[in-house]
């Protein structure tokens, strides 16, 4: 279970890491309310999904 969990963080916190050091780098600088939106909106859904799961 525990290397599922590590699995799914690195899977989520990965893509971010990545687009956060565009956006700082300045090649993406212009899009980071898209960006902040877009990563709200996928915590949220992750975590509603996490707690689906650990509920069934």
């Amino acid at each position: 279970m525990r290397g599922v969990v590590a699995g799914e963080v690195l899977r989520i916190a990965l893509p971010v890491v990545v687009l956060l050091w565009l956006a700082f780098r300045h090649r993406l600088w212009g899009a980071w309310p898209v960006l902040l939106g877009a990563f709200v909106v996928s915590g949220g859904i992750g975590a509603l999904r996490w707690y689906a799961i650990y509920r069934i």
